[in-house]
């Protein structure tokens, strides 16, 4: 019985861990009255914050029409770029890992891109120009 119990306690654990972050419907970004935007180099440290009304409207297009979709996988966080998007006062609006053209970390899980891709290059266009 007691065996039972232990299973049931760890198997409970378990999905609840999994429904965290695990859902069947993509989602989307939704950003507005954006104003700055903050790209960190997850590698080297350095960061440069583009405040150009083109270059901000050009990113969070580009966000928005993203769907992401959870990613079942624990991927490592290396070698990503980390984009914070700001309001007029500094407030954060969104704040996202990207590790490449569709592989994304938000809200402590990992998403995939299922339509569009990251302007990755445009990125990292950014922040050698920092």
């Amino acid at each position: 019985m007691k065996k039972y119990v232990i299973l049931a306690i760890t198997l409970f654990c378990f999905i609840t861990l999994l429904v965290g972050c695990s859902t069947k419907d993509t989602k989307k970004f939704k950003l507005r009255n954006v104003n700055s935007i903050v790209l960190e180099d997850n590698t080297t440290g350095g960061s440069v914050t583009i405040v150009d009304k083109d270059t901000v409207s050009t990113l969070v297009n580009n966000f928005n029409k993203l769907s992401i979709k959870h990613y079942r996988e624990v991927m490592p966080a290396t070698n990503g770029f980390s984009i914070i998007f700001k309001d007029a006062d500094g407030n954060i609006i969104e704040d996202i890992g990207i590790f490449g053209k569709t592989l994304i970390y938000y809200s402590n899980c990992w998403y995939d891109a299922t339509k569009g891709t990251i302007d990755f290059d445009l990125i990292k266009t950014l922040l050698e120009k920092q």
